[in-house]
């Protein structure tokens, strides 16, 4: 294991010293880039952390946050995305090999069926969608279906466990390719079965609100809860609650820092509240390719009767340590797709799974087509900037070929505004010189003579008047 660290640092460090962008780049997230353009990173928004929760055994029928932002996409933004998990479980009771017998170095069948508490292999596929409602509120929703099977990846572990020396928690003494789960808890609580199983899972919904966003800084509130939708052992058939506080720190470039911390409060009483901690640092390869390394710290809602004996903390009680998985993996992007890939072990307290696999995929959505207009200060406006006054009118020829933003003939509100004589002459003006650019654009076709304007008070209709605008000698 601590080779395995080793080389993630220095890979870490390699890639750090490689030279940065020295060009910002402006384009928004979720917006098409030039193709094949392997650039350094800019000051484009980062890709943000790992998804994927909590799927270890004990934390799976309750609500787990996964990793988010706290930094907002823009406003109107909807992003669908699809997860696959493939992991492998084995958790084995403590035994003394002097009192069971051997068989070519397994258990006996019966022997395994009463010292083993988890040993499967599953593939859980997730659905979700995030909304940005709100300039700062972010709507996000998730829901899994699991399978749960023997599995073919019990002799690739060991041989994996072998060649890095870590060690193997006595699943060399079992047969591989089992399905056989049972958790025996303190608080009453029995999670059992085995053989092939499809089930649903619950669903989970989370606000995510920023409180703060800064080029280099934000920070956010995410309320979470968890709907009891999932069947058999998948659930455990009561809501549960959370809440976590977000922070997104980018000193760097080619850096970005993540953290979010929180409490997740069991609706059913024989679950314990569990505390939860998920850090993430982030290193920009490219400008849309990132190496992400992630560790998501949680307590367990439940501890089971049996006892394990581990490498550093002696013999402990199955499940009483805090979870430490460790995720490695990659995200990229590109235009509005992005996807992410990561293996997950727990190498310190082995309360996680053996080994995930997560391979994801999202695509973004902008619904907001039209950019904010900031608002101006000072009493001179220019004719381009009458959206910003709102008013309202519209050419029955030449409005569908005039830019949206800088034509006065957009649609927009109006309030508080008096409509002096010095305005009519200048729409008359530009009405004008509207209709002879139209008319050249039409094949000089003679273009309306009639401007139609409103105007909106406090959000109600006003008057509707016409103004009659005669053509300028020598002009279409």
């Amino acid at each position: 294991m601590k080779r395995t660290i080793i080389l993630i640092l220095v890979a870490f460090t390699a890639l750090a010293e490689s030279p940065s962008a020295s060009e910002p780049s402006t384009r928004p997230p979720g917006t098409r880039q030039s193709p094949g353009a392997r650039q350094p990173p800019g000051t484009e928004s980062p890709l943000g952390p790992l998804d994927g929760r909590n799927l270890h055994a004990p934390q799976l029928p309750w609500f787990s946050f996964p990793a988010v932002t706290a930094a907002s996409p823009p406003q109107g933004t909807l992003r669908f995305k699809s997860g696959l998990y493939l992991l492998n479980e084995f958790v084995g009771q403590y035994f003394s090999r002097s009192k069971y017998t051997l068989t070519n170095g397994r258990l006996e069948p019966s022997d395994q069926k009463e010292l083993v508490l988890l040993d499967y292999e599953s593939t859980v596929w997730e659905i979700g969608i995030e909304w940005q409602a709100l300039r700062q509120l972010r709507f996000i929703g998730d829901w899994r279906l699991h399978f749960r099977y023997g599995g073919f990846m019990d002799g690739i572990i060991e041989g994996w466990h072998g060649i890095f020396r870590l060690p193997n928690a006595g699943r060399h003494f079992f047969d591989r390719n089992q399905s056989r789960w049972s958790i025996i808890t303190q608080e009453g609580i029995t999670i059992s079965g085995d053989g092939d199983t499809v089930a649903s899972g619950d669903m989970d919904g989370r606000l995510v609100y920023t409180l703060l966003t800064r080029p280099k800084f934000a920070m956010a509130l995410q309320g979470g809860i968890k709907l009891p939708l999932g069947t058999g052992n998948f659930g455990s058939g009561y809501p549960d609650f959370g809440l976590s506080a977000l922070i997104d720190w980018r000193p760097w470039t080619r850096w970005v820092f993540y953290a979010a911390a929180g409490f997740i409060l069991p609706s059913d009483r024989r679950a314990r509240p569990m505390l939860q901690f998920i850090p993430a640092v982030e290193l920009r390869i490219l400008k849309n390719l990132s190496l992400i390394l992630q560790m998501n710290i949680q307590s367990s809602p439940i501890i089971d009767k049996r006892i394990f004996r581990h490498k550093t903390f002696g013999r402990v009680q199955r499940f009483s340590l805090p979870q430490t998985d460790l995720k490695i993996g990659l995200r990229g992007r590109a235009g509005r797709f992005d996807w992410q890939f990561y293996i997950e072990e727990d190498p310190f307290t082995w309360e996680g799974p053996d080994i995930l696999f997560y391979f994801g995929a999202g695509w973004t959505i902008p619904l907001s087509r039209r950019p904010e207009i900031p608002k101006r200060t000072g009493p001179s406006r220019s004719l381009s900037d009458l959206n910003d006054w709102g008013l309202v009118a519209s050419c029955a020829c030449c409005s569908p070929m005039l830019p949206t933003r800088f034509s006065p003939f957009s649609p927009a509100s109006f309030s508080g505004f008096r409509h002096s004589r010095k305005l009519r002459h200048a729409l008359a003006k530009c009405s004008s010189g509207l209709d002879a650019w139209a008319s050249r654009l039409r094949g000089n076709r003679p273009a309306p003579a009639k401007l139609r304007f409103r105007r909106l008070e406090s959000g109600t209709e006003g008057e509707t008047r016409s103004l009659r605008h005669r053509k300028s000698p020598g002009k279409p």
